[in-house]
C-alpha cells in the first residue's frame, strides 16, 4: 500500500515568541555548573556576550572558547583586547573561528 504524505508550510516569521533572558554569569550561579567550553556564534552579539559575563570569563578556570566573528559585525581589535584583558590568549585561528584559551 502506498502512503500518502502531506506537507504543510509554516511561516514562522510571524510568530512571536518571548523568553526571559538570563546572563552566563546568572546560569553559572543558578545552577552551579561552570561550563568548559562556549562556542559564541552570534553575528554581531559576540562583544555583547564578552562583556555581559565578566565573572564567567574572568576566573582564572574560565572555559575554553570557540568563537565564529565576521570582521563586518565586529571590530575586531576590541574583541582582541576584551579577551586579553580577560587573561585568554588565541591559539588557532581557522577562517571565520578563532580558539582562545586561558
Amino acid at each position: 500500500s502506498r502512503r500518502r504524505h502531506t506537507r504543510y508550510w509554516r511561516d514562522w516569521s510571524s510568530d512571536v515568541c518571548s523568553s526571559d533572558l538570563v546572563s552566563l554569569d546568572d546560569l553559572v550561579k543558578l545552577t552551579c555548573q561552570k561550563p568548559d567550553l562556549i562556542k559564541i556564534d552570534i553575528d554581531g552579539g559576540e562583544i555583547a556576550t564578552l562583556t555581559g559575563a565578566p565573572q564567567l570569563f574572568q576566573s582564572a578556570d574560565g572555559p575554553i572558547l570557540l568563537i565564529e566573528f565576521l570582521a563586518q559585525h565586529n571590530n575586531t581589535s576590541e574583541l582582541k583586547t576584551i579577551l586579553e584583558r580577560y587573561g585568554y590568549r588565541m591559539v588557532k585561528k581557522a577562517g571565520n573561528n578563532t580558539l582562545w584559551l586561558k
